[in-house]
């Protein structure tokens, strides 16, 4: 039942909302990025939590001193995480476009602040209401 301040608006906002995120992360863990280093010596692979699963080195990677393997690694690594956050970014995209009827959190807040302030008023006015039917009975 709405009272008037649009409650079930903003629940209902919240709801989908939630569903969304949910959706979100479930989306999100099942991706995983792929990235080599610029030689091709290194391939790295990061799953949907963002952490390295497998490292690849070519046999001539193991030609290469310990600076240059680091950074073969090192941008092999960060192509993957690369990879994986543009996966991540098309997949929230997607379901914002799903969500064009969600609030923004700001906005949700802000809503619900007013039916906050409305609610105290209302009690004000009930207490009120009350104090003079008080009166009223006793004198």
């Amino acid at each position: 039942m709405d009272d008037g301040c649009g409650t079930d608006g903003v629940l209902s906002g919240a709801r989908t909302a939630l569903r969304l995120v949910d959706q979100a992360r479930s989306a999100v863990t099942s991706l995983g990025g792929r990235g080599r280093s610029p030689d091709g010596t290194v391939r790295v692979r990061v799953g949907g939590d963002g952490l390295v699963e497998a490292v690849r080195l070519r046999p001539e990677a193991m030609h290469l001193d310990s600076a240059a393997l680091a950074g073969q690694v090192y941008a092999a690594v960060r192509s993957a995480q690369e990879s994986f956050a543009r996966q991540a970014t098309e997949v929230r995209a997607g379901l914002l476009g799903e969500a064009a009827g969600v609030p923004e959190p700001a906005r949700l807040a802000a809503r619900l602040e007013e039916i906050q302030a409305h609610f105290a008023r209302r009690m004000e006015e009930f207490g009120r209401s009350l104090d003079e039917m008080r009166r009223r009975l006793e004198g």
